[in-house]
């Protein structure tokens, strides 16, 4: 029995190039998990900024004036409307991170169903190329059997 070598180098590259992609996928989810964990990390940097600047003037035991009061609550407004945009944007980011996990892996699912059939494939054009040539092999064996004088 003859073995088709290019069809099983077809076929490990296919499984190669599938290995490949669910490498890529894993790559590029370990990349969107760093970017939206270096968001929570500047929002809870945020938080404790915050929290030591209200620590400290608490702690200082002086009278703090109307006027500071006024820019202190403009300030802490400031800063609740930038860690409810920080919130915002890391909900984004946890958004898109899972809209493109789905994606890649739906993407990885096809590329990897589109290997196997091309494995399918393969197998069974080889299949049939060998069921060929078992069947010249006996017609050739037939005909030497034979005998001479038979049409």
């Amino acid at each position: 029995m003859k073995v088709d070598a290019s069809g099983q180098r077809i076929t490990q590259l296919l499984l190669r190039a599938a290995e490949l992609r669910r490498k890529q996928v894993q790559h590029q989810e370990a990349r969107a998990r760093g970017q939206v964990s270096e968001l929570a990390a500047r929002r809870e940097a945020e938080v404790r900024t915050q929290a030591a600047g209200r620590d400290q003037l608490r702690g200082s035991g002086e009278a703090i004036p109307a006027q500071r009061l006024a820019l202190l609550d403009d300030a802490r407004l400031a800063d609740g409307a930038r860690m409810l945009h920080l919130d915002r944007a890391l909900e984004d980011s946890q958004g898109q991170l899972d809209t493109r996990r789905d994606q890649l892996r739906q993407a990885g699912r096809r590329h990897l169903r589109a290997a196997h059939v091309a494995a399918y494939v393969e197998t069974r054009r080889r299949s049939e190329a060998m069921a060929l040539e078992q069947r010249r092999l006996e017609e050739d064996s037939a005909a030497h059997r034979a005998p001479k004088g038979t049409p």
